[in-house]
């Protein structure tokens, strides 16, 4: 099974396939869908990201829109937004659902032909890195697309603290995606750690903001991930 008809499997036996009128409200309709705590916790990653963008509009390329809800959030308070997912029957959606927004949907991975080099002064990657396996390969490609002074920000995705936590984590979902009945999910997402991402992006300015131990934070509805910035 591919990477898009696995993940895609996945999310319908989670129930996190929603409807248009769901969608139009992320993260704040949540409580509406099967997951409510977990929205709470998008919600809170969305207004951190927002806070750090605040200073000025910016053009936005967002890896791994899926249905479109952050992208859509960021236009609305006056970013130029791109999404970009592989994922057709969710962009499909983010364009009916958006459609009064000015957001340019794009099919396709970050190597696909006309983003515009050295367009964007944000890629932002929001529950999306671990859907990609080679990460020099991934931030070379972020650093092509980036302005001069353009950054890359990670938010709602795990990292862990060194590869064996890392390598823990993967045996867990592969034990995960094995009993919801999709095994082949396993092989397309991938467990990075902060050592990790710093090692693939070497002569960078690299800055996190930790979270709080996850356990107390996902008991206490606080913001579980860490936020990584990184600039050339």
């Amino acid at each position: 099974m591919n990477a898009v008809d696995a993940y895609f499997a996945v999310r319908q036996r989670e129930g996190r396939v929603h409807d248009d009128a769901v969608v139009r409200g992320l993260p704040f309709s949540g409580d509406r869908t099967a997951h409510p705590a977990e929205w709470r916790i998008r919600a809170r990653g969305l207004r951190r990201v927002v806070g750090m963008l605040n200073d000025r509009p910016r053009n936005i390329l967002e890896i791994g829109c899926g249905n479109g809800w952050f992208s859509a959030r960021l236009a609305e308070v006056r970013h130029s937004v791109t999404g970009l997912d592989t994922g057709i029957a969710e962009l499909a959606q983010a364009e009916r659902v958006f459609s009064g927004l000015p957001i340019r949907w794009v099919a396709g991975d970050p190597w696909s032909s006309g983003l515009g080099e050295g367009a964007y002064d944000v890629v932002l990657f929001a529950a999306s890195l671990q859907y990609f396996p080679d990460l020099p390969a991934l931030f070379t490609r972020c650093r092509e697309l980036l302005t001069v002074h353009g950054e890359v920000i990670i938010a709602d995705s795990p990292l862990y603290t060194d590869a064996g936590s890392a390598a823990t984590a993967s045996e867990r979902s592969r034990s995960y995606y094995a009993s919801v009945g999709v095994p082949d999910m396993a092989a397309h997402y991938h467990h990075h750690s902060l050592k990790a991402i710093q090692n693939a992006c070497p002569d960078t300015n690299f800055h996190y903001q930790p979270p709080r131990s996850r356990p107390v934070a996902l008991v206490r509805g606080r913001y579980p991930f860490p936020i990584v910035r990184i600039r050339w």
